[in-house]
């Protein structure tokens, strides 16, 4: 992950602090949208 946005694992690991929580935090961001594309049907 830290590779394909130009941070390092470190980087990525303090701030989000486990796989899990960086998992969350996606969901978190892009739920909402999901949502919406998912209402328009």
């Amino acid at each position: 992950m830290g590779q394909g946005c130009g941070e390092s694992r470190a980087a990525v690991g303090y701030h989000f602090g486990t796989k899990t929580d960086l998992v969350r935090a996606i969901v978190r961001r892009h739920t909402e949208r999901i949502e919406r594309k998912g209402s328009r049907r």
